[in-house]
């Protein structure tokens, strides 16, 4: 795994921006994440945002798609939905966020893709229909599995403690941290703004057509 997010994405992605200006492409859209300007360390949210930055000044007409926390990350935590009916966050149990499903995500992708229509430089923020602590979505995972699935909160030390643990490097692992602790402090919700009808997949939606059948399936 790269020693830490700069490297992860912005030296990763440098070959590719390099071989822009004077190619044949003219329109990129790029998955990214919500948090420009954050004034506080973010980890890999500020490594997305200095990447869209440099695909920014190449000349190419460019959207980000600057996601929220995907619903679908959630899918990962299969095995303890499962067996233990848990799921675990480094998030304070009521705390608000907004949360967008990855379909969304690449609906509006493959029409920006398909359409060459726009110009420019643009950051559109995607941020699902609605706010929803993990609290509530452990209320609708357990509506809809048919079974109690109940929240549990980890402290962000813990979390980084597993994502070492995982084969996460210390720079990686310190990323994740900085990256959950920025979200947590209000960082996705204050990119979010009121008009939110190009995500609309709520998570009740996203358990029914995607999690149902991952945790049920035999």
């Amino acid at each position: 795994m790269a020693a830490n997010p700069h490297v992860a994405y912005v030296d990763f992605s440098r070959s590719f921006c390099n071989a822009l200006p004077g190619s044949s492409v003219s329109h990129v859209v790029g998955v990214s994440a919500l948090g420009r300007g954050w004034p506080k360390p973010s980890g890999h949210v500020a490594a997305s945002v200095a990447v869209d930055d440099m695909i920014a000044v190449t000349g190419v007409a460019y959207r980000a798609l600057a996601c929220a926390s995907l619903m679908d990350n959630i899918a990962r935590q299969v095995d303890p939905i499962r067996n233990q009916g848990a799921f675990y966050q480094p998030t304070p149990a009521e705390l608000k966020l907004p949360h967008v499903a990855k379909a969304d995500v690449a609906a509006l992708a493959s029409q920006l893709v398909i359409r060459h229509d726009w110009d420019g430089v643009e950051e559109l923020a995607l941020c699902g229909p609605e706010d929803l602590s993990f609290e509530e979505m452990a209320m609708i995972m357990s509506d809809v599995l048919g079974r109690k699935i109940s929240f549990q909160e980890m402290s962000l030390e813990d979390f980084g403690g597993m994502m070492r643990a995982m084969g996460a490097t210390e720079g990686m692992a310190h990323g994740y941290v900085d990256m959950m602790k920025a979200k947590n402090e209000g960082m996705d919700n204050a990119a979010c703004s009121a008009d939110r009808s190009a995500t609309p997949t709520t998570f009740r939606t996203w358990c029914e057509a995607e999690l149902r059948s991952i945790v049920l399936a035999i």
